[in-house]
């Protein structure tokens, strides 16, 4: 009996270990995809600014031909 039950706390304290090891892994992935969609959205702000500078500049272009 004390024999079992040893083994399941061992079992269980592993399991406990791997479940660390994992939220710590997914822990980390997630402040990857954080950054990553963060540095996205600073790429788009500046597409967009610069789509707006094209937009603006076109509509300037096409009164002169007017």
């Amino acid at each position: 009996m004390v024999d079992t039950a040893s083994k399941h706390r061992a079992e269980f304290a592993f399991a406990q270990l791997e479940n660390e090891r994992s939220l710590t892994s997914l822990r980390d992935e997630l402040r990857v995809a954080r950054g990553i969609v963060d540095r996205s959205r600073a790429e788009i702000t500046a597409l967009q600014t610069l789509v707006d500078a094209h937009h603006r500049e076109h509509k300037a272009l096409c009164e002169m031909l007017e």
